[in-house]
This record gives C-alpha cells, structure tokens and sequence, in this order.
C-alpha cells in the first residue's frame, strides 16, 4: 500500500498505482491498509471493495460496474486538486469502466425479453459512464494552471473515451457538443501527438475519430481528410487491420477533399469482404475512374447498410458527380474534342451507363441531362454553358475541363 500512496505524495504515476486501480489484478497483501487522508483512504476502500467483487464473479457484473463508478467519482475528486501527473491513473480508471459498461450492456442486448408495454425503461450502463468520464473531461479542461504540469491536455484522453462510449449510443449531438467545446478552448490545450506523448496508439485513435467525426457528420472533408490522413501516418505500419479501418474512411474522404485517387497497391492490398455486402472499393473506384454510372449504383446499393452503419453512405453519395464528369469527358474525347457536345449524345451515354431506356429523343431525359450538366457548370467543374435552344453543351475551346486534383507535398500523403 505504501507504493500506491506514495505516488499521490511524490506526484508520480508508476506501475504500482496503475495495477491497483485495475479490477483484474488481485490486491497486494497489504492493499488494505488504510491512507490518513479521507478522500485517499474512501478511493482505496472502494478499489479494494471492487478487486473484491470482481474476483468472486470472475468479471464484470451490476455490483462490480457500480463500484467501478464511485472509484472513478473518488479518483475525480481526488484529481481536482492534483497536477498533470494524475491524468493517465484517471483515463485508466475510466477505459476500465468503459470496458464494464460495454460488457455488461451486451450480455444484458442478449439475454433482454421483449419489452411489454408499460414497462418502465432502464438507464443502461454506457449512459451513466458517459457522464462519469464527462465530469473527468470537465476536471481537465477547468484546470486554470499556467504551469506546463497542469491537466489541461487530459481533455484529449477522456474525449477519447467519449467518442467511443457516443458513438456506441449513437448520441451524435453529443459528440458535437464535446467538438464544440474542445475547439473553442484550442488555444488552451497542446497539440495532440504532444498531449498523448509517446503513447502514438492514442493519437491514432483521437485522430480517426475526429476525422471520422468531420468527414461523415460534418460532411467538412478537407478537415477530415487531414485528421484521417494524420492518424494513417501515425499508424504502425504493422497494425494492418488499423490500416484498413482508417482507409474505409480515408479513400473517399481523400478525393472528396483533394481528388486523389488510391494508389493501386492500396485497393489491391484490401482484404476482400467475408459478407456479399462488405465494404470493398475496387469497383467504386473502377467506376470513378471510367464514368461507369451503373457500376457505381449497384456497388452503392450492395453496401449500403454498412456503409449506413458506418456514416459513409453520405460521403459516397457525393462522388456521383464526379462520375458523371469522367463521363462528359468520355463523350468530349468520342466527339475528338469538339467545343459543342449535343446533349442528344450525352444523355444516351447516361442512359446507356445507368441501363436506363436509351430514347435520345426524349425530351424528360434531355432536361433531366441539362440539369445534370447544370450542376458541373456551377460547381465549376465544366467551364462552358448550355445551349437550350440547340440543346447542346458548348465548352471552353482552351480549359473545357478545369483541373481537380490539389497538388500537396509527397510527405503529406498516407495513400
């Protein structure tokens, strides 16, 4: 027990308080012994109590998640008063307590009956820990300390945590809030790989999750690409699962950004998919390289529900445009570069890539084609303007196509 509070009187975190916040580590022999400070001696009974209840029922339960909750209420009032040395014990103690929750709310998913009417519902456990390691996230972002040693850059752990706990309760307003926050203190708080130091797992995580946060809530690629990106160069080059979830964010949200394509290497490398709707983007990006509007419809609908699951479904469904531009240029080439495209050629090039009915002559497909076309012209990506009158799609002679791609340093590019 000595080992444990000396490291609240030394300032010191070290192996010793560590293992005696974990559950799972059975308690020293003289764990017991009681601290003169109360807030330290009410911390170690509940620590102790909980060891306790963990070993009798081999893992989590009710009782032990409880017990788990007021060890971390202690430890918080505990770190009020402490520097910066006392933000990993706290993150550990509030991942344990993540890591109950989400145990104990899957076992109670799989053995629920079906609710009855009039039945009184039941907070679950993720709720009530995320507003546990909330007040943590507070503790730290209070910390008015100028000292370098202060806890302002635990904010970055616990925000961690709840990005994790959130996105498990789909409480996404929450997570915007929390973004909100964290932003307006920016000027605050380190930069990230700084705060988490030589932990790099940790920045990993924070940056995957923030760029996941502004690319497919946000729709804001440009940030979310540089997060992702970020979190893909920091990424052990070994860790090839990582890897691939960082890419299934990255790919579409790099184009959508910077209108860059994977390397070949990258798709080729992508493991295949063990269900038929898996989330696999070689023909996608087949599709965006050729034009094939078709190809890129049923690849949308076969992955639909995970990409819904994933948030990705938006992002993707802003690539259409771009398709049907590859498209145009296809027909530009057909037509040996001419400055005045027919719309007539155009629309049975869109009929024929959707395997839609190839009438060229009607006039619903020929407007539904200028409006297409409409769309390019004000996003800037055709320099030109439409002829209603002769139904045709006059460009520029010099730049019909004004260039996409962002050139950036080779440094800066994870894919």
């Amino acid at each position: 027990m000595q080992a444990v509070t000396s490291c609240f009187q030394l300032k010191r975190c070290t192996t010793h308080l560590l293992e005696f916040i974990a559950a799972d580590v059975p308690a020293a022999g003289d764990a017991y012994a009681q601290p003169s400070d109360e807030k330290l001696a009410h911390f170690v009974r509940t620590t102790a109590a909980l060891k306790t209840e963990y070993r009798r029922t081999r893992g989590p339960s009710p009782e032990a998640f409880e017990l788990a909750l007021t060890q971390l209420k202690a430890l918080n009032r505990i770190a009020e008063w402490e520097s910066g040395w006392v933000v990993y014990p706290l993150y550990t103690c509030a991942r344990q307590l993540v890591q109950m929750a989400v145990a104990l709310d899957a076992r109670t998913k799989r053995t629920a009956t079906t609710a009855q009417c009039g039945d009184l519902a039941t907070e679950d456990h993720l709720t009530q820990c995320g507003r546990a390691v909330h007040m943590s996230l507070n503790l730290c972002l209070k910390d008015r300390d100028p000292a370098a040693s202060n806890k302002r850059h635990g904010a970055y752990y616990f925000a961690l945590l709840l990005f994790r706990t959130y996105a498990r309760l789909g409480a996404h307003s929450l997570v915007t809030n929390m973004v909100k926050v964290l932003e307006s203190r920016a000027q605050d708080l380190p930069p990230v790989d700084l705060a988490f130091g030589e932990r790099r797992a940790l920045t990993v995580t924070y940056c995957y999750y923030l760029g996941r946060y502004h690319a497919c809530r946000r729709a804001d690629y440009e940030k979310g690409f540089r997060w992702l990106n970020t979190a893909l160069l920091t990424c052990h080059r070994d860790h090839k699962r990582h890897h691939q979830l960082i890419l299934t964010y990255l790919v579409p949200v790099a184009f959508l950004a910077r209108r860059w394509y994977p390397k070949h290497h990258v798709i080729a490398a992508w493991p295949p998919p063990q269900h038929p709707a898996g989330v696999h983007y070689a023909d996608l990006v087949t599709a965006l390289r050729s034009g094939n509007l078709g190809l890129y419809d049923r690849e949308l609908v076969r992955m639909q529900l995970p990409l819904l699951r994933r948030g990705l479904y938006l992002p993707l469904s802003h690539l259409r445009p771009y398709i049907l531009l590859r498209l145009v240029k296809v027909v530009w080439r057909f037509t040996g570069g001419s400055s005045q495209l027919p719309i007539r050629l155009i629309a049975t090039a869109l009929a024929y890539s959707t395997s839609a009915p190839s009438d060229g002559n009607g006039e619903r497909l020929l407007d539904h084609t200028e409006c297409l076309l409409a769309n390019l012209i004000a996003r800037g990506h055709v320099k030109g303007y439409l002829s209603h009158g002769n139904r045709v799609l006059v460009v520029s002679r010099t730049e019909p196509f004004p260039r996409l791609v962002r050139s950036e340093p080779a440094a800066e590019r994870g894919l």
